[in-house]
């Protein structure tokens, strides 16, 4: 599925569900339309464990370089 950027011209879309034993996270690259998921056990005492879990497999499987500083960036706004 191709289409424009609708976001500001971001190029990632990262979706999440976090559930009482899995957490599943998708990867989406809005320009050339490629999806990457992953699987990873849900950490009830704080989730934004296993959602970091769940985007650093993703973003590996896509070969997406990100920093440290942008990695504890997005972990803070989930706790």
């Amino acid at each position: 599925m191709r289409g424009p950027d609708t976001d500001g011209g971001l190029r990632y879309a990262v979706a999440i569900d976090t559930g009482g034993t899995f957490t599943d996270v998708a990867l989406f690259d809005r320009r050339s339309g490629e999806l990457w998921t992953a699987k990873t056990p849900s950490t009830p005492d704080d989730p934004s464990v296993g959602f970091m879990n769940g985007v650093n497999e993703v973003v590996r499987q896509a070969g997406v370089e990100r920093s440290e500083e942008h990695t504890s960036e997005l972990q803070s706004q989930f706790r």
